[in-house]
């Protein structure tokens, strides 16, 4: 895509960029794939993958 495309479809091109999480200590997320494997994502409010 062009610069110009890049830009009317939202494109961040910011050279900064934070990720946080907030949670518990017992907080425990599974994602389940489309083949129905379940992946652990948080465990124990720890982030896994």
């Amino acid at each position: 895509m062009s610069r110009e495309e890049l830009t009317r479809r939202g494109l961040n091109d910011s050279i900064t960029h934070v990720d946080f999480m907030v949670g518990t200590q017992d907080l425990s997320i599974v994602g389940t794939t489309h083949a129905g494997e379940e992946i652990p994502v948080f465990v124990n409010g720890n982030f896994a993958v």
